[in-house]
């Protein structure tokens, strides 16, 4: 059984926003932190996750939504209309991320990477639309489980950043030869990666991709491969400039200050 990593993943938030969209994190076996307090008060949530999770909040630091990547909560801890059996995995190292939809307060999406234990392959990268007016405002998803091109046999990796252009964002995953970043703008998804080798060969399914908040490098820590640090280019989505970083034997969680 993989070793627990209940809550890291919710880092992401901090890549991706400037004001209060990370004011609420949930995480583990039904717990959760609010950060619109000082100090942030501990609370409870609807959540069962051995590793990966992701929360949205709005820019006034209200409560949008929940996830394992398997399921999708709503602010009151229900399960969101339509929010059951997404393709991710509470076992995967990082099983969701949430991206809003450039230009359109009201749509997220919700990012999913599969459980690869053994090597199976897990279910990809997939996406699936919210839409936060529905339900008197407790949101519902219209659309579920699309799955991106390329991303068949990603790993228990996904991180997110903005991009280069105005109101744009990259999801960015990995397999074992290549990085798949995707584009975001307001015309919603772009289904087509730009593909970038990362010539390492890294054989482990386990582990962090994370990137840093101005943009510029990635990290793709990968267990008993190693640890790598990259080049991100937020304009044309490209990674570049790879290298193993020799003071770390292995590699789990990573995160940039």
């Amino acid at each position: 059984m993989k070793k627990l990593f209940p809550f890291f993943i919710l880092f992401f938030a901090l890549n991706v926003f400037s004001q209060k969209e990370a004011n609420f994190w949930y995480f583990g076996e039904g717990v959760g932190l609010n950060f619109n307090t000082n100090p942030p008060n501990i609370i409870s949530g609807s959540l069962s996750t051995d590793e990966g999770s992701a929360s949205i909040s709005n820019s006034d630091g209200i409560l949008q939504f929940y996830t394992d990547g398997s399921t999708v909560y709503n602010s009151t801890g229900d399960i969101m209309d339509n929010g059951s059996d997404l393709l991710g995995d509470s076992s995967s190292a990082q099983s969701a991320i949430i991206v809003p939809k450039p230009l359109d307060s009201n749509i997220y999406y919700v990012f999913t990477v599969g459980n690869q234990q053994g090597g199976g392959g897990g279910n990809g990268v997939a996406y699936s639309i919210v839409d936060m007016s529905l339900n008197a405002g407790l949101g519902g998803i219209t659309s579920k489980n699309i799955l991106l091109n390329g991303s068949e046999n990603a790993r228990e990796k996904i991180t997110s950043v903005r991009g280069n252009d105005c109101n744009t964002f990259w999801v960015i995953t990995s397999d074992s030869n290549n990085f798949y970043s995707y584009l975001i703008d307001e015309n919603g998804v772009t289904n087509s990666a730009i593909t970038s080798i990362h010539g390492d060969g890294l054989g482990s399914f386990r582990g962090y991709l994370k990137i840093s908040p101005d943009g510029k490098t990635l990290v793709n820590a990968s267990a008993s491969s190693g640890t790598f640090i990259f080049d991100f280019n937020a304009l044309t989505g490209e990674i570049s400039n790879g290298g193993e970083i020799d003071a770390i034997s292995g590699g789990y969680g990573a995160e940039f200050s």
